[in-house]
């Protein structure tokens, strides 16, 4: 790894929020941001916030959100594996 991509990560891991990647997993295991945030004992509103700071920091979509719904993107996949 250049020490450009190996700074860029190092960057990048200093931005990522353990809370927001716990809030990501209980998403994608629940299939819905309102029963995680019951779950988390949070908001709705702190959870779509929680998603929506880590899709900016990461400049990809996590989550595929639909009426029935969310489900993780290939990004979201790859994140949380």
């Amino acid at each position: 790894m250049s020490r450009r991509t190996s700074g860029h990560a190092a960057n990048l891991a200093r931005r990522l929020k353990l809370r927001d990647l716990h809030t990501l997993i209980k998403v994608a295991e629940l299939g819905s941001m309102a029963k995680a945030a019951a779950e988390l004992s949070v908001t709705q509103p702190a959870v779509s916030l929680a998603i929506a700071e880590l899709e900016s920091t990461l400049n990809v979509r996590l989550l595929d959100r639909g009426s029935r719904g969310v489900k993780l993107t290939t990004y979201g996949q790859a994140l949380i594996s």
